[in-house]
């Protein structure tokens, strides 16, 4: 069911998205070979302040776990940043010491 209420967490939504999003350009980047300066300074963001923004998030959206869909969902996504991207940075590290490898 819809919720229809009138806390919908834009800017949260919006923070999570470009996030993961920024993760996922990481990921392109650095499988296609063709780093970019883009690609450093989203590096940045992803090292430095997504942390910081990532568990703002969670900690904000905490209590509201219960009460809406939308809000449970953001606070997942605040903290399962800090099991992803670990992994996902281990995972990237393994590919690229297997293709010098090769």
């Amino acid at each position: 069911m819809p919720d229809n209420n009138d806390n919908f967490p834009a800017l949260e939504t919006l923070l999570v998205i470009v996030t993961y999003g920024g993760v996922l350009a990481i990921i392109a980047s650095s499988l296609s070979g063709h780093w970019s300066a883009v690609a450093s300074l989203l590096m940045g963001y992803i090292i430095f302040l997504a942390p910081i923004i990532m568990g703002i998030i969670a900690y904000k959206n905490r209590a509201f776990r219960g009460t809406t869909n939308t809000r449970k969902w953001i606070f997942y996504a605040g903290t399962l940043y800090f099991i992803i991207t670990p992994i996902t940075g281990l995972l990237l590290v393994l590919f690229e010491r297997y293709i010098q490898r090769a």
